[in-house]
């Protein structure tokens, strides 16, 4: 069987500054998840820290991130799960989150029940308290 290779263009909207400042590196395969097909991006930033994020590549949208983080001094693997992405003001909001550690029964799950876009706020709101 012949190996084939897959060109995957990855656009990411982030500001150029915080691009400079973060990115290091993106590598991006394909993948095949409980949910279907999608790419699995190595992210490496500039401190040197890898991301794992897995987009959707029917719908283009995040259903999973992998990383590392230090709790109580020890290196532990944190998944992220995103799902039933609804829209609203027309942005494709995940309403259910859950996290915790690969191979843990414990999770954190997370249901957002309603998303409101563009809702006026008094400016009062953003003054520093007294």
């Amino acid at each position: 069987m012949k190996a084939r290779s897959i060109l995957v263009v990855v656009t990411l909207v982030v500001p150029s500054t915080v691009a400079a400042q973060t990115l290091d590196e993106i590598v991006a395969r394909h993948e095949v998840l409980p949910g279907g097909p999608a790419y699995r991006l190595k992210v490496t930033l500039k401190s040197g820290a890898v991301r794992h994020v897995w987009v959707d590549a029917a719908s283009g949208l995040v259903v999973r991130t992998l990383s590392m983080r230090t709790l109580r001094g020890h290196e532990v693997a944190l998944e992220t799960v995103f799902g039933d992405y609804r829209e609203t003001g027309g942005v494709a909001f995940a309403r259910s989150i859950e996290t915790g550690v690969p191979g843990r029964p414990r999770r954190l799950r997370i249901l957002v029940e309603t998303v409101e876009v563009n809702i006026p706020i008094d400016d009062s709101r953003f003054r520093m308290p007294r």
